[in-house]
């Protein structure tokens, strides 16, 4: 079996977090080979600290040089909380977020499963995380309309954070 390099750094990735009083979230590589900046997204319970992300950063660097796994030798760390707005790719992101609004865009249009009827169908869908399992997830919209979305389907899915409702818990 093949491992991709991105397995392998995950893997390089977990001790260290752990080590730091953290997990690791994501493992995200953008740019082209000869430019790439590898990307690193650690959580903890009570939010990840700036000093976890040095620590993490500096434990990885040498590290990963050492052990040669990212294409090209060449690429910038980057390490740091998934943020307020995070992505959702693993089953346990979508677990995780059940309860929250969360944006899902799909490769498909989807009618609701309940509620009026819609056009012909949504390719962007935003809605409470109602329920998710390995093949599919169900939201439901602020017009009370129910998706069932099959994973296979999802494109790119990241939770909403209402901005607006947060700022107005703000003392003047």
């Amino acid at each position: 079996m093949n491992e991709s390099w991105i397995t392998k750094v995950k893997a390089l990735v977990k001790p260290v977090c752990e080590r730091e009083g953290c997990t690791l979230y994501d493992v995200e590589s953008t740019g082209s080979r000869s430019s790439r900046v590898l990307k690193i997204y650690i959580d903890a319970e009570a939010g990840v600290t700036i000093q976890q992300c040095a620590d993490v950063s500096s434990g990885l660097s040498l590290l990963l040089d050492v052990e040669d796994v990212v294409p090209g030798g060449k690429y910038s760390l980057e390490v740091s909380s998934p943020g307020l707005e995070r992505l959702l790719s693993e089953l346990w992101h979508f677990e995780g977020a059940i309860g929250k609004v969360v944006k899902v865009k799909t490769q498909k249009g989807y009618m609701p499963t309940e509620g009026p009827e819609t056009k012909k169908g949504v390719k962007l869908i935003k809605g409470v995380l109602k329920k998710v399992n390995k093949e599919n997830v169900i939201l439901e919209d602020e017009k009370s309309r129910v998706y069932e979305v099959l994973m296979s389907d999802i494109t790119k899915a990241h939770t909403v954070f209402d901005f607006a409702k947060a700022s107005k818990g703000k003392k003047k």
